[in-house]
């Protein structure tokens, strides 16, 4: 697990801290390692781009995304929006096949993406840590309903290997974070 601070000596700070609580992942979630990486990037501009998954194509290409298989008009609806955070759904294809996932942003630092509410398939966690430099966390769950039994097992055996997990954080997790990092620090 992972153990948040609020790290301000002040006399308040408990009771701010309290009433901020970090979003909790569901206790039945079974999940591989944590993946943390420091990031020069703004916490805000962190968090925009997590939340907003059309960047993909682009900023992943040969990794997760095909910038030349581009789904135009991608509908994103929001579901409800408050000070705690909000809740969209988002349509894409798989293989010609439309499917139906859920963001959900509890603020101030939580991303959630799942198809199954309560069953999340990528857990995020964003939080500045100085000026201009945020601290990613991504943990993959494999337990996730709806995903095919095949899927499920890859999942659950790259989890039960730490090789295989190094490997996959090594090949496809810095890479991806690459590419975004090289796109946002331009933007910024």
């Amino acid at each position: 697990g992972l153990l948040w601070i609020w790290p301000e000596p002040a006399a308040q700070s408990a009771a701010i801290a309290q009433a901020t609580p970090v979003p909790e992942q569901p206790d039945h979630t079974k999940r591989g390692p944590w993946f943390i990486r420091d990031l020069p990037v703004r916490f805000d501009t962190l968090v925009e781009n997590v939340v907003d998954p059309s960047h993909v194509p682009f900023a992943h290409h040969g990794i997760q995304g095909n910038r030349n298989k581009v789904t135009p008009n991608v509908a994103m609806e929001l579901q409800s929006m408050s000070a705690e955070g909000f809740h969209l759904n988002r349509e894409f294809s798989i293989r010609g096949m439309k499917r139906l996932f859920n963001i959900e942003f509890s603020a101030p630092s939580s991303v959630q993406y799942y198809t199954v509410k309560g069953f999340p398939f990528l857990n995020l966690l964003v939080t500045p840590t100085k000026p201009g430099w945020s601290r990613f966390f991504a943990s993959f769950p494999t337990d996730v309903p709806g995903f095919p039994a095949p899927i499920r097992l890859i999942m659950r055996l790259k989890a039960a290997m730490p090789w295989a997990t190094a490997l996959d954080h090594a090949l496809e997790r810095n890479a991806v974070l690459d590419g975004d990092t090289y796109m946002l620090h331009v933007a910024e």
